[in-house]
C-alpha cells in the first residue's frame, strides 16, 4: 500500500481475527540465551516464523557469489535471533559465519539448514522484529502481483513470440530487473561497471528468465507453476538436490499432473471416456 511496486495485494489487519498467516511461517531459527531452541507457539518464532526450510540453501547458488545481487539479502536470512525468555523480545542478532559464502555439496551443506527467509519480515531491523503477532493478527499483506513480475512476464512472452531471439524491448525488461538488484550506493544506482560478473543481458534464454524469477519472486508462490508450465522442473532439480540436505525425486512422466481422484472416476457417467492420468 505504500510503494509503487505492488499492483495487487490481499489486505490483512492487526485486528484479530483479520490477520495474515503466511508471513508467520517463514524466518530464521529462534534460539534463546542458553543456546536451546525455543518452543511454545508462534510468539517464540524469529523474524517471521520458525524455519525448517531445508531447501533454502539451494537458493544460494542462484545469487552472485560476490554479493552484488542484493536480492539475496532481501530474501534469505543468514543469522539467528536471541530472545529474552520472559517476554520473547529480541536481544541480539547472531551471525552464522558458515553462511558467508556459497555452500558446498555434501556434509558442508548441513551447516546452512538454518538459513531462513527474511522476505516477509516486519520492521526496519531485527530489533523491530517483535513476536507479538500470531496468525490471526499479523498485518502483513500478501503480494499477489507486482511490477517486477510484469517485467518478467513481458520478457518471457517476448522470448516466445520471437522464437527464442528476444527483441531489444525484452532485453530491456530483463535488465531493469538486474539493475535494481544491484541496489543503491548512497542513494545512487550501482552500475554494471561496479559489479564485475553481474552484468546486463545482451540476450537471454528461457532458463535465464526462470532463474531471474527464482531470484526475484522466490517465496511468492510462483516457482512450482513456473517450472511445471515450462516443463523445466527436472532441469533445475539436479542442481537443487546437489545443494540440499533433503533430496527430492521427480518423475517427469508422472508428477507434472496430479492423479484424477478415484471418487470422480467412480461417479463419472462416461466410463469409456473417463481416464486416469499416466502412471497412476
Amino acid at each position: 500500500n505504500i510503494n509503487k511496486e505492488t499492483i495487487w495485494e490481499i489486505q490483512f489487519s492487526a485486528q484479530n481475527p483479520y490477520g495474515s498467516q503466511w508471513p508467520k511461517e517463514y524466518g530464521a531459527r529462534a534460539i534463546n540465551t542458553d543456546g536451546q531452541k525455543l518452543y511454545g507457539g508462534w510468539r517464540t518464532n524469529a523474524i517471521a516464523g520458525q524455519c525448517n526450510l531445508k531447501y533454502v540453501p539451494s537458493f544460494w547458488n542462484y545469487y552472485d557469489a560476490n554479493g552484488y545481487d542484493k536480492r539475496r539479502e532481501w530474501n534469505l536470512a543468514d543469522y539467528v535471533i536471541d530472545f529474552d525468555k520472559t517476554n520473547n523480545s529480541p536481544i541480539a542478532q547472531k551471525p552464522m559465519t558458515e553462511l558467508s559464502g556459497k555452500p558446498q555439496p555434501g556434509d558442508n551443506a548441513k551447516s546452512v539448514t538454518n538459513s531462513g527467509v527474511t522476505k516477509y519480515r516486519w520492521g526496519a531491523t531485527w530489533k523491530d522484529e517483535h513476536t507479538n503477532f500470531v496468525y490471526s493478527n499479523c498485518p502483513n499483506n500478501i503480494l499477489v502481483l507486482r511490477f517486477a513480475d510484469v517485467l518478467l512476464m513481458y520478457a518471457e512472452a517476448d522470448l516466445m513470440l520471437n522464437n527464442g531471439s528476444p527483441s531489444d524491448e525484452g532485453v530491456e525488461a530483463m535488465n531493469r530487473i538486474v539493475q535494481r538488484a544491484r541496489g543503491l550506493n548512497q542513494g545512487v544506482a550501482v552500475t554494471e561497471d561496479d559489479t564485475p560478473g553481474f552484468g546486463n543481458y545482451d540476450t537471454y534464454t528461457l532458463e535465464d528468465v526462470l532463474l531471474e524469477r527464482a531470484r526475484e519472486l522466490c517465496f511468492e508462490r510462483w516457482r512450482w507453476y513456473d517450472l511445471a508450465r515450462t516443463g523445466m522442473l527436472e532441469h533445475f532439480l539436479e542442481n537443487r538436490n546437489g545443494f540440499s540436505t533433503t533430496k527430492t525425486s521427480f518423475d517427469s512422466d508422472k508428477n507434472y499432473l496430479f492423479p484424477v481422484p478415484l471418487s470422480e472416476i467412480q461417479i463419472s457417467t462416461n466410463k469409456d471416456g473417463m481416464y486416469q492420468n499416466p502412471n497412476y
